[in-house]
C-alpha cells in the first residue's frame, strides 16, 4: 500500500511538473510568436514584417493568371 501510494504521489508530482512546464511555454511561445508583443529591437530578425506596397491590395496577383491578348495585326493604314 504504501509504495502504490508512492508511486501515486511521484505521478501526480509529475504531471504538476509538466503542466507548469507546458504553461511557461506556451506563455513563451505567445510572447514570442507575436511581433506586436516583443520589445523594440525583438529577438526575431529584423525586418520580418516587411512586405511590398501592395500586399494588402484585393486584386494584387489578379492580372498573372489571366491569359494575355496576342495583339492582332490590323493592316489599315487609315485608322
Amino acid at each position: 500500500a504504501r509504495e502504490l501510494e508512492k508511486i501515486r504521489r511521484e505521478r501526480e508530482e509529475e504531471a504538476r511538473r509538466k503542466q507548469v512546464e507546458d504553461e511557461e511555454l506556451a506563455a513563451r511561445l505567445a510572447a514570442t510568436g507575436n511581433p506586436l508583443l516583443r520589445g523594440a529591437n525583438g529577438s526575431a530578425a529584423a525586418g520580418g514584417l516587411r512586405r511590398r506596397w501592395d500586399a494588402d491590395v484585393v486584386f494584387a496577383h489578379q492580372s498573372r493568371s489571366e491569359p494575355k491578348k496576342a495583339k492582332r495585326f490590323i493592316n489599315d493604314t487609315i485608322r
